[in-house]
C-alpha cells in the first residue's frame, strides 16, 4: 500500500499543477499576454499523479462492485473515444485537441479526479490549499475589473463544493468560503451558469440546518424531479418547445467591462439544433464522434481556416458528452452518477454526504444548461465528490468525524481503531 504522506502529496500536487495551469489559463482568457498551452505539461502531472493513486492504492476495497464496475466501463468508453478521436485526426489542430486542449481528449480523463475522493483521508492539504487561494483571491479583484470580469469567479471555482462544508470548517473559514461566493457573484453576473452553482449550493447548505426534518426519501423525490425535468425539457425542445426561448423579449443587461451583456439572452437552443442535426445527419449519435468531435455551425464563432464550418468546442457538457461519446456514453455518465447519489444519500451516516448527493444531482442538471465537459477545478471537484459518495470509510463517518477531517485532524479509519 501507498505511504500515507505519499497520498496526500499526490492529492495535493494533482490539484495544485490544475489550478496553476487553469489560472494562466484565465489569463489568456483575458487577453493578457500568457500562453496557456505552454503549462500544459501540468495537466499530465495531475493526471499522472491519479494514475499512481489508482495503481498503488487500496481504493478498491473500499467501493461497492457495482460502482466499481460502473467506473471502469466508463473508463473503457472514453478511452475508446480517445482512440477514435486519434485514428480520425486530420492535422495539427485535431492532434491538439485530442493531447492538449482540456476541453477535448483530456476531458475523457478527468473522471480519474475521483480517486482524490476515494483516498480523501489525505485530501487536507489539499483542501487548505483551496482555503488559500480563496484567502489570497481577493488580491485579485482589481484585475477581473480591468481586464475581464470572470477572472475572479473562474479562480475560485471550487467555492462552490465548499459552501456545503460551511457548518463543518472553522469560523474564519467560513466567511471566507461565503464572501468569495458573493463577491463571485457579484464580480461575475454574466457567467450565469455559475451565478445558478452557486445559488443551488446554498440551497443545499441550508438543508444542513433543518436536517431534523429531512429524510432520505424526500430528498430523493427531489433528485428524482432534478433528473427528470432536463429530460422534459429536452423532449419539448425536440418538439419544437425550447425552454431556453425569450417570448416575450424582456432584456436584463448588465456592463462589465465596459461591455453589455443581456442576462435573458438564449444562447442554448440553436447549440441543441445544431448538434442534434449533425450528430443525426453523420448517424454518429449513439456512439458520438470520439475525443475530435466536431459539428457543423453555421454561426460565426471565428473558428481557424482549416477548421471550416465545424466547432469543436460547444458550452452545453451534455451535448460535448454526445458529441464525444454518443448517447452511450451519456448513460454510462448518467448512471454512474446517478449511483454516487443513491449511495450518498442512502447509505451515510453523516448528513454532508446527502448534500454532496445533492450537489451531484444538481451537476446533472446544469450539464444540459452549461458545465461543458472540461479537464478544470468544477470537473475535478465534482468527481471527488463522486468518490467521496462511493466511498464507504467517508459514509461511515459521523457529522463530528467530517467537522474533524475537514479542520485537518487526522481520520480514524476502522484497521486503526
Amino acid at each position: 500500500m501507498m505511504p500515507e504522506k505519499k497520498q496526500s502529496q499526490l492529492i495535493f500536487l494533482s490539484f495544485l499543477c490544475l489550478f496553476v495551469y487553469e489560472f494562466a489559463y484565465i489569463l489568456h482568457d483575458a487577453e493578457l499576454d500568457i500562453n496557456s498551452d505552454n503549462y500544459f505539461i501540468l495537466l499530465y502531472v495531475t493526471i499522472g499523479c491519479l494514475i499512481a493513486l489508482m495503481a498503488k492504492t487500496e481504493w478498491k476495497m473500499d467501493i461497492p462492485r457495482p460502482a466499481l464496475v460502473m467506473f471502469y466501463l466508463m473508463l473503457a468508453w472514453n478511452f475508446v473515444a480517445i482512440v477514435h478521436g486519434m485514428i480520425t485526426a486530420n492535422g495539427y489542430q485535431d492532434y491538439k485537441n485530442t493531447l492538449i486542449h482540456t476541453g477535448g481528449g483530456l476531458s475523457l480523463i478527468i473522471p480519474l479526479a475521483m480517486m482524490a475522493g476515494m483516498c480523501f483521508e489525505w485530501s487536507g492539504r489539499m483542501i487548505r490549499l483551496c482555503l488559500l487561494i480563496f484567502l489570497l483571491s481577493f488580491f485579485a479583484i482589481p484585475l477581473a475589473v480591468k481586464y475581464f470580469n470572470e477572472i475572479y469567479p473562474r479562480i475560485v471555482t471550487p467555492v462552490a463544493f465548499f459552501i456545503l462544508l460551511i457548518p463543518f470548517l472553522k469560523a474564519k473559514d467560513r466567511l471566507v468560503v461565503l464572501a468569495v461566493a458573493v463577491v463571485a457573484v457579484g464580480i461575475g453576473l454574466t457567467w450565469r451558469a455559475n451565478v445558478l452553482r452557486i445559488g443551488m449550493s446554498v440551497g443545499f447548505l441550508m438543508l444542513y440546518y433543518f436536517r431534523s426534518l429531512i429524510g432520505s426519501a424526500l430528498l430523493t423525490i427531489a433528485q428524482v424531479a432534478i433528473f427528470v425535468v432536463p429530460l422534459y425539457f429536452l423532449y419539448e425542445g425536440i418538439n419544437g418547445k425550447s425552454i431556453f426561448a425569450n417570448d416575450d423579449d424582456k432584456e436584463y443587461n448588465v456592463v462589465t467591462n465596459g461591455e453589455e451583456s443581456n442576462l435573458a439572452a438564449d444562447t442554448r437552443t440553436i447549440l441543441y439544433e445544431e448538434v442534434f442535426k449533425d450528430l443525426v445527419t453523420t448517424e454518429s449519435l449513439w456512439l458520438g464522434k470520439g475525443s475530435n468531435g466536431k459539428y457543423k455551425t453555421e454561426l460565426d464563432f471565428e473558428l481557424l481556416a482549416e477548421l471550416g464550418d465545424e466547432r469543436p468546442s460547444v458550452e452545453v457538457g451534455f451535448l460535448k458528452i454526445l458529441i464525444h461519446t454518443g448517447i452511450l456514453g451519456m448513460l454510462i455518465y448518467t448512471v454512474l452518477l446517478g449511483m454516487a447519489i443513491f449511495y450518498g444519500t442512502w447509505r451515510s451516516a453523516n448528513f454532508l454526504s446527502k448534500m454532496i448527493a445533492m450537489f451531484l444531482a444538481a451537476h446533472w442538471l446544469m450539464l444540459f444548461i452549461e458545465n461543458s465537459i472540461d479537464f478544470s477545478m468544477y470537473f475535478y471537484f465534482s468527481w471527488f465528490a463522486v468518490g467521496l459518495c462511493f466511498s464507504e470509510k467517508f459514509r461511515a463517518m459521523s457529522n463530528d468525524d467530517i467537522r474533524n477531517w475537514v479542520r485537518g485532524v487526522p481520520v480514524e479509519t476502522e484497521e486503526e481503531s
